[in-house]
């Protein structure tokens, strides 16, 4: 039999995450950076950063458009949700919009070159494991 939570849990465990984002002096981050670690781009959340989750996902308020600069060169491989003080509350992978599984951030390219502007128009988190 395969483990899983029913989805109150779920959706408590995702709301940890808002109340983490949240907990800083100002408003979360969310940092893309290279896989050597390199910043690429350092766009700021709002505030609070997520609504409550509901049927294990939760869905980051991306609204207006979360923008920022791309401040290096480099291939996005990773971000990093954050709250203000920069304390890393969730790791995930970047990919492109072909190739990312469900939980990756996407964008139809990660080679990006400095000077160019980073859009999020969607992001959300999944809590796997529901119960059947």
């Amino acid at each position: 039999m395969a483990t899983g939570y029913n989805t109150t849990l779920r959706n408590t465990r995702l709301d940890a995450i808002t109340t983490a984002l949240d907990a800083g002096a100002t408003v979360g981050r969310l940092r893309i950076k290279t896989d050597g670690a390199v910043l690429l781009a350092n766009l700021p959340l709002n505030n609070p950063a997520a609504a409550g989750a509901a049927a294990g996902v939760l869905t980051i308020d991306c609204t207006p458009t979360l923008t920022a600069g791309v401040t290096a060169a480099g291939t996005a491989g990773y971000y990093e949700l954050t709250d203000s003080d920069l304390n890393v509350v969730r790791v995930g992978n970047v990919a492109t919009t072909a190739a990312g599984g469900a939980n990756d951030l996407k964008f139809a390219s990660i080679t990006w070159v400095t000077g160019g502007t980073v859009n999020v128009t969607a992001a959300a988190i999944t809590e796997g494991n529901a119960t059947a």
